[in-house]
């Protein structure tokens, strides 16, 4: 099975997203009466989710009710999101996985008392906005045998843990094939956007889901409540669960430290480091005229995966906001610790070097890149090259954008770090 795109090489926010006919049937049929039957038969309601997960799961504990506000918020900001039907069934799913994915964690580790006594491992983190070349440093990470990465196959449901040097037979990793080939067929442009492998690193915002405090689904739909909510929320319980999750999965394996990635931990850098005071981290940075623009043009595209009359200027506007805030507040979180350990790296040093960045963030954080490492990661710079899967072209004034208006906008943050 195969993930990869060979044509057309060049995917913008105009040509990434297909609709197949059966899906624009599934569509038409069940929109009529402005959706009446769609909502009725994929209800978003909260309750009817949590009842799905527990039959899904075949547990009735979802574990402490920690959950139930987000729930709440984001079940409302996707009803107002206006999902399409097929929107609605993808939506309802993810929900429904997520919880009883929920549920399998705190089971297990009901189980598995030994497990959840052992302290989780050190965590080498990467933060940065979206576009800054975090999921590509995050894959050479990975590539390090010492390193224990977030994957792709294992993050939307951690439990069991998979069995080390077996991971080719879990059913997830099977599962997540067909996944990522479902989203090729209605996203041809995704993989060209945002890069995925099922057994590659990926974001710790899939393990949020289970919190229902995640930015994962903001890429999914455009949902500026549920965002507003999430600002206003303590992020300590979101990580403390992350935590128990990151237990499960590095069970029975021999690795060093973790690995984990998300721009997200932009947002709550005093979370993070409350929960992981051993947390090593890397910021990457990069022309938040590039950053905006590429990301507005990614998430209006997966909206239109999901929902109904996308305006991506909207959607662009909101994101151009919803990022400089994210800066704002771990520039804060900086001023206010000025010996946290956090080293900075340039997307255009990345790209340019991406080995000798590696080596730069290890030695800058206490970590060693021994040889066995370094012949990993040099493999990987080649297996995750850019544009191996056809080039992302985004425009400013596709979005009624302006790259001045948004150097203004991060002023501070272009200052301070020179980008």
């Amino acid at each position: 099975m195969s993930t990869t795109t060979e044509t057309p090489t060049d995917w913008t926010v105009h040509n990434a997203v297909a609709a197949p006919a059966p899906i624009k049937a599934f569509n038409a049929v069940l929109g009529v009466g402005d959706g009446k039957l769609s909502r009725r038969l994929f209800s978003l309601d909260p309750a009817g989710i949590c009842a799905a997960a527990r039959k899904s799961s075949g547990l009735d504990d979802l574990g402490p009710p920690t959950f139930w506000d987000g729930l709440v918020a984001l079940t409302s900001a996707l009803e107002d999101a206006g999902p399409t039907p097929m929107g609605r069934v993808a939506m309802r799913k993810m929900l429904v996985d997520a919880l009883a994915a929920r549920a399998r964690v705190f089971a297990w580790a009901a189980e598995h008392p030994e497990a959840m006594a052992k302290p989780v491992l050190p965590q080498l983190m990467i933060c940065g906005l979206p576009r800054t070349g975090t999921s590509y440093l995050s894959f050479l990470f990975g590539a390090d045998p010492h390193n224990r990465t977030l994957r792709y196959f294992e993050a939307p449901d951690p439990a069991p843990p998979p069995i080390q040097g077996r991971e080719d037979e879990d059913p997830r990793m099977i599962a997540s094939f067909k996944q990522l080939d479902g989203l090729a067929k209605l996203a041809p442009g995704f993989q060209a956007m945002h890069p995925m492998e099922p057994a590659a690193a990926t974001e710790v915002v899939s393990l949020h889901m289970h919190e229902m405090t995640s930015m994962q689904v903001e890429t999914q739909a455009h949902i500026p409540a549920y965002a507003a909510w999430m600002d206003a929320q303590d992020l300590r319980g979101v990580y403390r669960y992350e935590e128990i999750a990151l237990k499960v999965l590095q069970h029975g394996y021999d690795s060093t430290r973790w690995s984990l990635k998300t721009p997200a931990y932009l947002a709550g850098l005093d979370a993070v480091f409350d929960v992981y005071p051993q947390a090593r981290m890397v910021w990457t940075h990069r022309d938040p005229a590039d950053v905006v623009v590429s990301v507005s043009s990614l998430n209006a595209a997966l909206h239109q995966v999901m929902t109904k009359d996308v305006d991506r200027v909207v959607v662009a506007h909101h994101w151009l906001e919803r990022l400089a805030g994210m800066v704002d507040r771990a520039m804060a979180y900086l001023d206010a610790h000025p010996d946290a350990p956090i080293t900075h790296l340039h997307y255009a040093d990345l790209t340019a070097d991406p080995l000798g960045s590696v080596e730069r963030v290890y030695a800058d954080l206490g970590f060693e890149l021994d040889d066995d490492a370094r012949a990993a990661v040099t493999a990987a710079t080649q297996h995750h090259r850019q544009d191996k899967h056809g080039r992302h072209r985004y425009r400013a004034e596709d979005f009624d954008l302006d790259p001045a208006m948004i150097r203004d906008r991060f002023a501070a943050y272009c200052e301070r770090f020179d980008t």
